[in-house]
């Protein structure tokens, strides 16, 4: 028997046969469930509640479909008898489990061990789970939850208070044949747990050192990854465990990786980064190493005889210094990048400049995006100057691979231009966006280039 959620019924005066009938109730029911279906993935908690409660005809198709119910997120209050009811309406379907503290889910610990209780049993259906929450509460889920998942697919932990989370946490017992999608933030677990092994997507953040895997871990689980498509690493303390004499990085390559963002890390890692990673498939960087040395800088100037990104073309830098030495290294190697965004950095007019076209040069030669955001450093001049180098020229004497800049966006920089230079920038940028400049001068009559 199905559990009734209790709710005044206002029985109708006039019989279903009388009532006009309006297009939408005449649509097959197969049509219907999909519609369902695609409102239920913008809105997962609210929507299957709200197209029950249309019609008869309406109730009856969102009922006989599982899939609608399967977000179970404990947001309604104790005894939670609309999660048990829409567990109950999922049947067989499988689970996204939500703990959130974020989402109304914040019981004392009594009630969180009663809705706990109500997941687990049904923990062969889980295939998403979920947890944000605060240290302890995260700690006692954790404990709990060592059986085996064998259809969990997807997997986020988030502590609120990452100071608190001390314990390695063995996810499962490492019982998680399926799961791809892996987002850990400041929950520190057995970094040589098989729940490593076969994933598409990985995130890590907000790891102090300690709790961090060392480069020689992180080297293993990667190797277990070969199907990696995104890596996220951000605010992660990952240094190697060894004396740096003594430290000899073995070389990682993931065939399949198309996104990476590495932001906020040790300058070890970046130095591993230059030397030892390989992905040949590569289309997104984001990174923000403001760290240079001439270790560092000798590291990526070497990237053009390896060529570990040969299919890089979004690279994005943010919240950093650039020095010269490395982003030229890397400008060197990017001959497919048809992206470059930089947020929030100083960008020397030397970095912009190394984008000034010349014939027969590999460099840069897809670009067709320049995005500075935030910036400081430049000029408008190393800009136009960019911009007017490649007017007309060709790649490799393609007529119809033109080398010119479709797209400039110079968004809120501290940054002083005349009306002629901005009016020069839109008659031979196809799309222009300047937002929001510190200064305007009117009266100059600029730097255009004729």
């Amino acid at each position: 028997m199905e559990i009734e959620v209790s709710s005044p019924r206002v029985r109708p005066t006039v019989s279903d046969a009388s009532l006009p009938v309006h297009p939408i109730t005449s649509l097959p029911t197969e049509l219907l469930s999909y519609m369902f279906r695609m409102g239920a993935m913008e809105g997962p908690a609210t929507f299957p509640t709200l197209v029950s409660h249309v019609s008869g005809y309406w109730r009856d198709v969102a009922l006989k479909d599982s899939s609608l119910w399967t977000w179970i997120d404990f947001s309604d209050p104790f005894p939670y008898r609309r999660s048990r009811l829409w567990i109950q309406r999922s049947r067989c379907a499988p689970l996204h489990i939500v703990m959130s503290c974020k989402k109304g889910f914040n019981p004392e610990f009594v009630h969180l061990r009663h809705a706990l209780e109500i997941a687990l049993k049904e923990a062969r259906r889980w295939e998403c789970l979920s947890v944000h929450m605060d240290a302890e509460p995260l700690h006692y889920i954790l404990r709990q939850c060592n059986i085996c998942v064998p259809s969990l697919r997807y997997l986020s932990l988030k502590c609120t208070e990452r100071d608190e989370m001390e314990d390695e946490y063995p996810l499962f017992g490492g019982q998680t044949p399926g799961l791809r999608r892996l987002f850990l933030d400041g929950v520190p677990v057995a970094w040589g747990g098989c729940f490593f092994q076969d994933l598409t997507e990985l995130h890590l953040g907000y790891y102090e050192e300690e709790l961090a895997p060392s480069l020689e871990q992180l080297t293993c689980i990667l190797q277990r990854c070969t199907g990696l498509r995104r890596l996220v690493l951000d605010h992660t303390g990952i240094t190697s465990s060894k004396d740096p004499d003594d430290f000899h990085p073995t070389p990682v390559r993931l065939p399949e990786l198309k996104f990476v963002q590495c932001t906020h890390l040790d300058r070890d890692f970046y130095l591993w980064f230059a030397r030892c990673f390989d992905a040949p498939v590569l289309e997104s960087y984001i990174g923000n190493s403001s760290a240079s040395d001439g270790e560092y800088e000798e590291a990526i100037a070497n990237l053009k005889y390896r060529c570990p990104f040969p299919n890089l073309k979004r690279f994005r830098t943010q919240y950093a210094r650039v020095f010269p030495p490395v982003a030229l290294g890397m400008i060197d190697v990017m001959h497919r990048i048809t992206d470059l965004e930089f947020f929030q950095c100083i960008v020397p007019n030397d970095v912009l400049e190394a984008l000034i076209w010349q014939e027969g040069s590999c460099r840069a030669r897809s670009l067709k995006r320049i995005s500075l955001e935030h910036c400081q450093g430049f000029s408008v001049g190393s800009l136009i100057t960019v911009v007017h180098s490649r007017l007309g020229a060709t790649v490799f004497s393609a007529a119809n691979d033109v080398a010119r800049i479709d797209v400039l966006e110079v968004m809120q920089c501290s940054l002083t231009a005349s009306t002629n230079d901005t009016d020069w920038l839109r008659q031979n940028v196809t799309n222009l966006v300047w937002i929001e400049q510190v200064r305007t001068m009117s009266t100059s009559p600029g730097i255009v280039l004729k």
